[in-house]
């Protein structure tokens, strides 16, 4: 069974709790556990399986790194400051949306994680601009 040998030996490194460190290592290679049934619902990213076209790969592969990576800023809780738990829920089922496949539901998951990561980034820089100014008073 998988006991998280390198977890522990990080946490002896980072002085730190193993479990605690073990359990942010699940958190951010979660988004790892997904990939093989991404695998199942778009062919297309084996790049050679069928005859898939060329387009059709590589947007098959965008869609695919892009929700792989928006999961992993879910789990993570961090895009440019720390997530609140609306945003990651948001992030992770625009995730989970992109996984499946059909353009609909691309579109779905493209203005589901857009709005979420727009609406992190103008409230981060209001967030800063007013913290600016208060300081300069």
């Amino acid at each position: 069974p998988p006991v998280a040998l390198a977890a522990y030996a990080a946490a002896t490194l980072a002085k730190d709790h193993p479990v605690k460190v073990a359990i942010w290592a699940c958190r951010l290679g979660f988004s790892a556990f997904i990939v093989p049934f991404l695998i199942i619902y778009r062919s297309s990213i084996l790049l050679g399986h069928g005859s898939s076209s060329l387009t059709t790969v590589v947007y098959d592969v965008v869609i695919a790194f892009l929700a792989t990576y928006v999961i992993a800023i879910a789990f993570s809780g961090y895009l440019r400051r720390g997530l609140k738990l609306f945003e990651r829920i948001l992030l992770i089922v625009g995730g989970i949306i992109l996984y499946v496949p059909g353009t609909l539901y691309d579109l779905i998951g493209l203005l589901i994680v857009s709005l979420t990561v727009l609406t992190h980034i103008l409230t981060t820089s209001r967030f800063r601009r007013y913290n600016l100014q208060l300081q300069l008073r």
